[in-house]
């Protein structure tokens, strides 16, 4: 049982040696990542979470009144095509995909 253990062990070793992530921004990348730095991973889920619960920082004032600012909400509600919509604004982009702010992302050159 021990051998065998010591295989998975080898095989987990090189897995995560090749870059598997190409996108080093990805979760999972991430993820792997802070394991190797602090030997733990907090999500993205616990972040908002503390936030909201820890620090009285309501998600939904950001939800709907910080990250999409007045004047760009048609241009966020209208866009349905299958496709991402890239909007710059003064200090980041929203990526829209089917009426959805799916991320934000830093200023272009940023």
């Amino acid at each position: 049982m021990d051998a065998m253990n010591e295989k998975d062990k080898r095989n987990a070793q090189k897995y995560r040696s090749k870059s598997v992530h190409k996108d080093k921004f990805s979760k999972e990348a991430r993820q792997d990542k802070d394991i190797r730095k602090f030997g733990y991973h907090i999500t993205d889920h616990a972040v908002v979470r503390y936030l909201d619960r820890v620090m009285n920082q309501p998600v939904e004032r950001y939800r709907h009144e910080r990250i999409v600012p007045t004047g760009k909400e048609d241009e966020v509600s209208n866009w349905k095509e299958g496709y991402e919509k890239y909007i710059e604004l003064n200090n980041y982009q929203l990526v829209i995909k089917n009426q959805t702010v799916v991320t934000v992302l830093p200023p272009k050159g940023g």
